[in-house]
C-alpha cells in the first residue's frame, strides 16, 4: 500500500481545526467540490486507511502534523520533493525505499551522526560537496578488495600527514624556542646595561 497516498488522503479527511481554519475551506467541502471518482477513490483510500494497525495510523497522523506545522516554503520544498520521487523509475524509488527503510532501522545514535555528517556534506561549497559525493558514489561502486586497498592507502596517507605535521611541530617548536632565547637575551643585556648605570 502506497503511505505516501495514505498520508495524501489522511491530509483531506484528518486535518486538525486550526489547519482547516488556516486553509480557507473545511474537508467536507473540499470533498463536495471533488468529481464521484475523485469521491470513491477517496473513500476506498480511507477505508485502507482504517484497516491499518492504530500505531501506523497514529504514525501517519504524526508526520501529517509535521507536515502541517512546517512553513509554507517548508512544505513547498516537501511537495517537490514528492513530485522528483514520483518522476523516479519504480526501481529507483524503490531503491530509495530500501535505503530510507535502513536507514530508519539504525539506532538513534547513528541516525544522529549520519544526520550531522549530511549537514557536513551539505554545508560544503559547491566543488568540494560535488567532489565528496562523487568519491562516495566510486566507493559504492568499489569491490571489498579495492575499499581495502583504498582504505590502506587512506591510512598510510594520514599516517605521512601526521608524521609531517609532527615535523612541522617540532620546526615550530625550534623556531620558538630560538626566538625566547634571543628575547631572553636581549632582556639580560637590558638588565645588564641598567645595572651598570
Amino acid at each position: 500500500m502506497n503511505r505516501i497516498a495514505l498520508l495524501a488522503v489522511t491530509a483531506l479527511v484528518a486535518v486538525s481545526p486550526l489547519a482547516r481554519a488556516q486553509e480557507g475551506p473545511s474537508a467536507e467541502e473540499r470533498f463536495r467540490q471533488l468529481s464521484p471518482d475523485q469521491r470513491e477513490e477517496l473513500r476506498r483510500r480511507y477505508r485502507e486507511l482504517m484497516k491499518l494497525p492504530p500505531e501506523e495510523r497514529a504514525e501517519l497522523r504524526a508526520r501529517l502534523e509535521r507536515l502541517l506545522g512546517m512553513s509554507p516554503a517548508e512544505r513547498g520544498e516537501v511537495e517537490r520533493n514528492y513530485r522528483r520521487f514520483q518522476e523516479l523509475s519504480p526501481e529507483q524509488r524503490r531503491a530509495i525505499l530500501d535505503e530510507w527503510a535502513r536507514f530508519r532501522s539504525l539506532p538513534d545514535e547513528k541516525r544522529a551522526r549520519l544526520k550531522a555528517a549530511l549537514r557536513r556534506v551539505l554545508s560544503l561549497p559547491a566543488p568540494a560537496r560535488d567532489r565528496l559525493l562523487e568519491n562516495m558514489r566510486r566507493w559504492k561502486g568499489m569491490s571489498s578488495g579495492e575499499r581495502d586497498v583504498a582504505r590502506r592507502r587512506l591510512r598510510e596517507r594520514r599516517e605521512r600527514e601526521r608524521s609531517d605535521d609532527g615535523r612541522a611541530e617540532r620546526d615550530d617548536d625550534k623556531r620558538d624556542d630560538r626566538r625566547d632565547r634571543r628575547r631572553d637575551k636581549r632582556n639580560r643585556r637590558e638588565i645588564h646595561k641598567q645595572l651598570q648605570r
